[in-house]
């Protein structure tokens, strides 16, 4: 099969980079790791468990497309020739359309938390100024801000709950129930 030949190699970076820490007191992998993908066939996860050597009764957990509880839209940013200020504005007028939806996500939701992902920094910021405009208190975060200032509007939506306007700076590692992306 052809699916993601990524897997594939990890294979070999496995068995050779990795080959002492792998192998445990009785031969077995000493080290776990986890094999994550939506879309594998049988055979593709079959593939997948033989270039990752993993053991023939390996857990393999799934479970249904089907998931009614979630939905998705889409806002498409500014075309790619656009200006700063034109993605911010982008930004801030798709945070103002979803000040409905994040207010409904976080009513009633003691700690509730929502995520709003923005292309740029200026977006994060904007978007954060008409949350707030419409009435849904809401922090920024991004890669351009301080450490100290970073580090306390994680430590406040983490504790506290809210919407927080972010890059894909902020979101790896979150240990929260989030209602809203």
């Amino acid at each position: 099969h052809d699916f993601r030949p990524a897997y594939a190699r990890c294979g070999g970076v496995l068995r050779s980079s990795l080959r002492t820490a792998l192998r445990g007191a009785g031969g077995g992998n000493a080290v776990p790791f986890l094999a994550l993908t939506a879309t594998a066939t049988p055979r593709v996860v079959e593939g997948i468990k033989d270039a990752l050597c993993m053991e023939s009764d390996v857990a393999v957990h799934r479970s249904p497309f089907d998931r009614p509880e979630l939905t998705l839209s889409v806002r498409y940013k500014a075309g790619s020739r656009s200006t700063a200020a034109d993605s911010s504005l982008a930004a801030a007028s798709a945070a103002h359309d979803a000040a409905p939806l994040v207010r409904e996500a976080l009513d009633g939701e003691p700690g509730g938390a929502a995520l709003l992902y923005c292309a740029t920094r200026a977006g994060c910021e904007a978007a954060a100024r008409a949350l707030t405009a419409a009435g849904v208190p809401c922090a920024y975060y991004h890669a351009g801000m301080r450490p100290a200032d970073r580090e306390r509007a994680q430590t406040s939506w983490s504790q506290n709950g809210g919407a927080m306007a972010s890059t894909v700076a902020f979101g790896m590692g979150i240990d929260k129930t989030v209602r809203l992306v």
